[in-house]
């Protein structure tokens, strides 16, 4: 790498960590990915314990470093609705009394729809076992930025925890860094590991924009304070809208969610799929969103959302009701068609061992080592007809 470039990496480090008070802090020039993928790699033999509900990214860092894996099953907020809760530390630590071989565990806190686990617990109980806690707070970037938000993971005792620029502060796509508060060799193998998964023409502008970036929400508290008091005007009028369900704090203290950031809008439409609710708003309305999962939509809403925004957003919310009610499908494309045929086919009762991924929201709706079971079968047939997209691999059928 350019010594310029790798100058400047030093350079955006080193302001990160006067930013945030933290002994290390890594650029990841390849996104929260990459981080994710380098800390996973990072670990020492062993098992590793990992919340079902991870983005993609984990997933496929676990197939590439052929780690040996358990499963957390965090419990669904609503029936069928791939609308995760928090993760309880209470299974954490009797997973980890019952099975010494866990050396790590991964979860993800704030998920796309804004849930929080009790990272501070799930830290010291990992600690008293002796395991690593990686948090993937890609989507919470934001929080150290001002009281009023959520606790983020990395004053919480965790000891990696990998955040995403791009998604709620003004960065560019990619812009990632990776907190390691843990002992020096994980340190210097993380380190290696992003050197190595890394692109190798970083450009010098890329990296600037994250030091601008950085000095810019460590400068602008004020605009943190607007911005709160502006989603809490807004949240309180998308509550009221007839026929809409907006996930709120009154979730708190249930299936597992200790904190919520509000600033992820969750919502749910009677009789609509969420498939459908996002298209009406993404295609009609034009509407960004940050997914669109079977039952729900997430509109995301970054800092420097403005209140022209969010006021498009209510006026498309209000048009949402005239909006049909689900029906069962009554035709399918070619590839639904094949994908049908070739569930029916596969036979259940059998452990599977790979992946079939649900598009949205994009995580797995089985994983290796499960059992491909009849209600998984019913279960992602469901999805097909309500409009997902199914990635299934044939080489387990066959």
């Amino acid at each position: 790498m350019d010594t310029r470039i790798s100058t400047l990496i030093e350079s955006v480090e080193n302001k990160a960590k006067a930013i945030y008070s933290y002994p290390e802090i890594f650029v990841s020039a390849g996104g929260s990915s990459a981080g994710i993928l380098a800390a996973i790699t990072a670990l020492p033999e062993g098992r590793i314990l990992v919340a079902r509900n991870c983005r993609k990214a984990v997933f496929d860092a676990m197939s590439l470093t052929r780690r040996n894996v358990r499963y957390l099953y965090p419990e669904e907020i609503y029936p069928g609705s791939f609308i995760y809760g928090g993760i309880e530390p209470d299974r954490v630590e009797e997973r980890l009394k019952n099975h010494g071989e866990i050396k790590a565990v991964v979860i993800t806190s704030p998920t796309p729809e804004g849930v929080l686990s009790d990272v501070e617990l799930l830290a010291d109980i990992c600690h008293e076992y002796g395991a690593v806690l990686i948090v993937d707070e890609s989507l919470g970037a934001h929080l150290p930025y001002h009281e009023d938000f959520p606790t983020s993971a990395i004053f919480l005792g965790a000891d990696v925890v990998i955040h995403d620029l791009s998604r709620t502060l003004p960065a560019r796509e990619q812009s990632a860094l990776v907190f390691v508060n843990t002992e020096m060799e994980l340190t210097r193998k993380i380190k290696v590991a992003l050197d190595t998964y890394s692109p190798d023409n970083v450009e010098e502008e890329f990296l600037t924009n994250m030091q601008d970036c950085l000095d810019w929400a460590f400068r602008e508290e004020d605009a943190f304070t607007e911005y709160l008091n502006v989603l809490a005007e807004f949240r309180e009028k998308f509550a009221q809208i007839d026929g809409l369900r907006l996930m709120g704090r009154d979730l708190c203290g249930t299936k597992g969610i200790y904190d919520l950031d509000e600033g992820r809008l969750c919502f749910r439409k009677d009789g609509v799929t969420g498939i459908a609710l996002g298209d009406f708003l993404r295609d009609e309305q034009g509407i960004a969103l940050d997914g669109a999962g079977i039952s729900h939509v997430i509109i995301p809403t970054p800092i420097r959302i403005t209140r022209n925004d969010f006021r498009k957003i209510y006026k498309a919310l209000l048009a949402t009701a005239g909006m049909p009610k689900y029906q069962s499908r009554k035709e399918y494309t070619r590839k639904q068609m094949e994908q049908i045929s070739l569930l029916a086919v596969a036979k259940t009762g059998k452990e599977y061992r790979d992946f079939i991924y649900v598009y949205p929201p994009g995580c797995p709706v089985i994983a290796p080592g499960e059992i491909y079971t009849k209600e998984k079968k019913e279960q992602i047939t469901d999805l097909i007809d309500k409009g997902a997209e199914i990635a299934i691999w044939e080489r387990y059928f066959s």
